[in-house]
């Protein structure tokens, strides 16, 4: 089970694959917004998608449904936004999904350049009456790396009870599916694009119940996560504080492990904490406060040792990156 596990990871990237319902993400790019909405009606009716919705609290969001006897075999929710357009399809097998969703997002793209594009009436909004429903939430995120993104997206999704959180690696995308009892209450995906300055969150369920307000709980948490864990010094002529970096090679897990043992073996036992998932702290019983922060992304690490006397500080420093 885990080698076909495995073998479905490399051929669907960006989908979660425990169980079903299976996610598809699809995110285009240089889109004319005032033709988008229109481009992708025509599109999911030319796909045979049938229920197309447009959201009455959104003029830019549409849902849709495939109709595969006996029940719908895609549902599908195109969100346009200045310049992207993002397209996601959700299924009960990991089959053609991504193939699907990219698909959808080329002709959306190539559709909305075009002069000859009319509109097409709207359609009211009504809730979907077969499961699995699908609800978007975006939100600027400011000054973040991809890889800070994403950490941070990890965290908040652990601190939440998501579960089973697959990062595809060469893209800044995560899947996570929350656990309640037998099967699984929500599934999650988290696309980060910091050069759009934007995280989208998606959230699918079997039930309409809380799903909005879980989405948009979720990229809150993201935008207001706090990244100010470093040492601070309470006067900054007193020089309380020591730091050196390294190069490392290391991915981000690996170095918060090699950082925990480090401090563990320098003789900082106490309160020992991995923050936010991005650095290590531990306390010595003379109250020397140690730090290593990974900022892997930059291929970095940075050492922190804070308390009183320069000559142990510089001591317990050199004895923290030995052990590293």
């Amino acid at each position: 089970m885990k080698k076909i596990i495995l073998i479905l990871l490399m051929l669907y990237s960006e989908l979660l694959l425990a169980v079903s319902p299976y996610i598809g993400i699809s995110v285009g790019k240089n889109i004319n917004q005032s033709t988008c909405l229109i481009a992708a009606k025509k599109v999911l009716q030319t796909e045979r998608f049938q229920k197309i919705t447009q959201y009455k609290g959104n003029a830019n969001l549409l849902f849709a449904a495939y109709k595969n006897k006996p029940q719908y075999k895609y549902k599908s929710l195109v969100k346009c936004l200045p310049k992207l357009v993002i397209v996601i399809i959700v299924a009960q097998t990991p089959r053609y999904i991504l193939k699907k969703a990219n698909k959808l997002r080329q002709q959306i793209e190539k559709l909305s350049r075009s002069k000859r594009l009319r509109n097409t009436e709207n359609q009211s909004y009504h809730k979907t009456s077969i499961p699995p429903y699908l609800s978007i939430s975006v939100g600027e995120i400011n000054d973040l790396t991809n890889q800070k993104c994403l950490i941070t997206a990890k965290q908040v999704l652990k601190n939440h009870g998501f579960e089973k959180i697959i990062q595809y690696k060469k893209n800044a995308t995560l899947f996570a599916a929350y656990h309640d009892k037998i099967s699984y209450k929500y599934k999650a995906v988290i696309k980060c694009l910091v050069h759009e300055g934007i995280v989208v969150v998606v959230v699918v369920a079997n039930t309409l119940k809380n799903i909005k307000q879980q989405t948009n709980i979720l990229r809150k948490k993201i935008q207001e996560f706090n990244y100010n864990i470093e040492p601070t010094e309470d006067k900054p002529h007193d020089m309380l504080i020591s730091k050196i970096e390294m190069d490392t090679i290391l991915s981000q897990e690996i170095c918060l492990n090699q950082a925990k043992l480090a401090i563990k073996k320098a003789g900082f036992y106490n309160n020992i904490e991995i923050n936010n998932y991005y650095s290590v702290t531990g306390q010595n019983d003379n109250k020397y406060l140690s730090v290593i922060r990974c900022i892997t992304d930059e291929n970095i690490v940075v050492f922190w040792v804070k308390g009183k006397n320069l000559n142990i500080r510089k001591r317990f420093l050199n004895i923290i990156q030995k052990e590293f």
